[in-house]
């Protein structure tokens, strides 16, 4: 497949809203290099005290991007032992005995542990996309309270800086923000996930490197090709892109129409030791109200999208919860009715994974007596996760069933 040029945008520091939204409109992902100040008074210290103040909430969410190799000792253990996966408790509390190679993330979505965080890190929001103001003051920002007032940006956090002209009042986050961060003590890449797409109802996510450095490696889906007006062959892939963010680097990516993964670099030779990779996200959306370039982002970020989804895609007023987990995707747009795959195919999960989301598939008997399969609910879009319908025995009383909606 020929992209013919297509890719991700790279903006300076100090670029402006409107050149965001007009890169952004088209690639639906731009590297601003250099945009924040590099930050290395977040670290392992700080990741640790979020274990501690806020441990139900950082255990809910934590999981290994990758697991890399265990030192050899950990290694004896865990074949001896049965030692289970990795813990938020394991890797970051006072007791931890991190791997020679690891990668882990969990979400902050608690109201004060979110204003901590935002208060330690670089910024709230990156100046391109406007100031939440009002942490200095000791004040949740008006959007995590959830009321319609406007965001100020009368106080930003670590004095004056370039705010883009209108943009606070037309991008709006989700109250939450997700924490990646590792250590590759080794020559070799860690590789994260594997490559997948998201199923998000925003128009995109914004990470900022804090620390260490960060390889992306990105490929377009075909609704984004289209979108753009970009010559795509049926049955081939299209170009992959990489990526290299380093500390102080804000890239903005749609991870629905940008199939991605990540990997933290190999150790340089010359290399003191292993230096903490850790970067922070969280997602916006463009307000309806927007117009010119802004309202064009609004738009292209839809491409692919479908119908019944459009409603969702307003201010996060009350955005939920969010979930990090691994599951089988969507790789194409699948009707309502439709079989996804037989249940004898399904993956066997050790544990089942539950989430507070409504299914959008549920194991049925095929009418023709061919046996059990999993049907879809409602039209699933390419890039979402298939969350089935199922039940779940009461803690208390194992006759009491649950109704549950499972990762697949």
């Amino acid at each position: 497949m020929s992209d013919n040029g297509f890719g991700p945008a790279e903006l300076a520091a100090g670029c402006s809203f409107e050149a965001f939204c007009k890169n952004y409109r088209r690639s639906q992902a731009v590297l601003i290099k250099g945009c924040v100040a590099a930050d290395q008074k977040f670290g392992l210290e700080q990741l640790s005290e979020l274990q501690e103040r806020w441990p139900a909430m950082v255990q809910q969410t934590f999981s290994m991007e990758s697991t890399g190799s265990m030192p050899r000792r950990t290694k004896r253990k865990r074949r001896k032992l049965n030692t289970p996966h990795p813990t938020a408790s394991s890797m970051l509390g006072p007791d931890a005995i991190r791997p020679k190679q690891w990668y882990a993330s969990f979400i902050v979505q608690e109201n004060d542990a979110l204003h901590h965080v935002l208060q330690l890190l670089p910024c709230a929001v990156p100046p391109f996309l406007g100031q939440e103001g009002l942490y200095s003051k000791g004040k949740l920002p008006t959007r995590l309270k959830g009321r319609k007032r406007r965001r100020t940006a009368k106080h930003s956090r670590g004095g004056p800086e370039a705010i883009a002209s209108g943009a606070s009042d037309l991008v709006s986050h989700n109250a939450s923000a997700w924490l990646f961060f590792g250590e590759n003590n080794d020559s070799r890449p860690m590789p994260g996930r594997p490559e997948h797409t998201d199923k998000m109802k925003h128009h995109g996510t914004w990470h900022v490197q804090v620390s260490g450095s960060k390889v992306w490696h990105l490929r377009a889906t075909v609704e984004l090709l289209e979108a753009a007006g970009v010559s795509c062959d049926d049955g081939q892939e299209s170009l992959r892109h990489v990526v290299h963010c380093e500390a102080g680097d804000v890239l903005v990516v749609n991870t629905r129409l940008w199939w991605h993964r990540t990997e933290l670099p190999g150790l340089l030779a010359d290399a003191t030791g292993p230096q903490l990779s850790l970067s922070y996200a969280r997602d916006f959306v463009i307000s309806a109200a927007a117009n010119g370039a802004a309202a064009a982002v609004r738009v292209a970020a839809s491409a692919g999208r479908l119908d019944e989804d459009d409603d969702d895609m307003e201010e996060p007023e009350n955005p939920g919860i969010d979930v990090n987990v691994d599951g089988v995707l969507a790789t194409e747009i699948i009707e309502t009715g439709s079989v996804i795959m037989m249940a004898d195919d399904m993956p066997k999960r050790k544990q089942n994974v539950a989430v507070p989301a409504p299914p959008n598939c549920m194991v049925r008997d095929l009418p023709d007596g061919s046996g059990e399969a999993l049907v879809a609910l409602k039209n699933i879009a390419s890039g979402d996760l298939f969350l089935v319908l199922g039940y779940e025995s009461d803690d208390e009383d194992p006759e009491l069933q649950h109704m549950r909606t499972f990762v697949v």
